[in-house]
């Protein structure tokens, strides 16, 4: 067998959900990689420093990254493209803005030359979610979102469920709920044609119903979802639930649901590398405490 059928696609090796086995799993992968093929070598090394930086261990991501310098040529394409796209991965999440964009327009260039639909995609999420103000944001995810549906990449296509749901985060932050309410309906009805997890975006169809003043609509959604498989935060539905319950006058019901949401949320345990979400911030938290009295 030639060495380098043992040498897997990047997709087969990835659990997003376990950065920490999937960087094990780079790691061992490097000998083999580093004597057979340099290209695939250098592209490793960029997936190996995005397995750290989800890990929030920016600094060893860097580092990492560093290793790929020495070997990258200019006929690697790919591991270029991913190389300076995971380098602004990093910074983003070390919120230097600037170096961000600077590796991400580098990758995007990069892809958009040699015909990387699929990274290019990737790119223009990112380059979308650098800007601090929503309304910088929404034009920035609506060319991701033309991106993915002119491309004649299947593969791309998977990214139209993603790039919904961004762009209805951006309209909701910015009080547009009509707007919202679209995208994350095509967000949720692609999830479901594709048979991809669903729960997240069900809650987000029925936030979007309540902010729109039709927390009834809402409430028929979110109890759907304590029978569906748990790949988001039940103490999000719980939340949500308390909202609507309160905008309908049931009191009762709304303290009950507000004390499950704070002793869950007590509990909770963030970890970006898992499929949850984020703890309600301080504020918030006094605000449900009081609530649930």
């Amino acid at each position: 067998m030639n060495q380098n059928n043992l040498l897997p696609p990047f997709n087969e090796v990835w659990v997003f959900q376990d950065p920490k086995g999937t960087e094990k799993k780079f790691k061992a992968l490097m000998p083999l990689a580093k004597e057979n093929d340099l290209a695939y070598y250098a592209e490793l090394i960029a997936h190996l420093g995005r397995s750290i930086s989800l890990q929030k261990r920016y600094d060893d991501a860097h580092k990492a990254l560093d290793l790929a310098i020495p070997i990258l040529t200019d006929d690697m394409n790919k591991a270029n493209i991913q190389y300076n796209l995971e380098r602004g991965r990093v910074y983003y999440w070390q919120k230097n803005e600037s170096k961000a964009s600077h590796y991400f327009q580098k990758a995007m260039e990069l892809a958009t030359k040699h015909g990387e639909d699929f990274l290019a995609i990737d790119i223009a999420h990112m380059i979308a979610i650098v800007p601090q103000k929503d309304e910088d944001q929404i034009p920035l995810h609506k060319k991701a979102l033309d991106l993915a549906t002119n491309s004649s990449c299947p593969k791309a296509k998977k990214w139209l469920a993603t790039l919904n749901n961004n762009i209805a985060q951006s309209y909701q932050e910015i009080k547009q709920h009509e707007l919202a309410l679209h995208h994350f309906k095509k967000a949720l009805e692609l999830r479901m044609q594709n048979e991809q997890p669903s729960f997240y975006a069900k809650w987000a169809v029925a936030r979007t119903y309540r902010f729109l003043n039709d927390p009834k609509k809402g409430l028929e959604i979110l109890m759907q979802l304590y029978n569906e498989p748990q790949n988001g935060s039940i103490g999000h539905v719980f939340l949500e639930q308390a909202e609507c319950e309160l905008l309908l006058g049931k009191n009762s019901e709304s303290k009950v649901n507000f004390r499950k949401a704070y002793n869950y949320f007590n509990d909770f345990k963030h970890d970006q590398s898992k499929n949850s979400w984020y703890k309600p911030d301080e504020l918030e938290m006094k605000r449900i405490a009081e609530l649930m009295e």
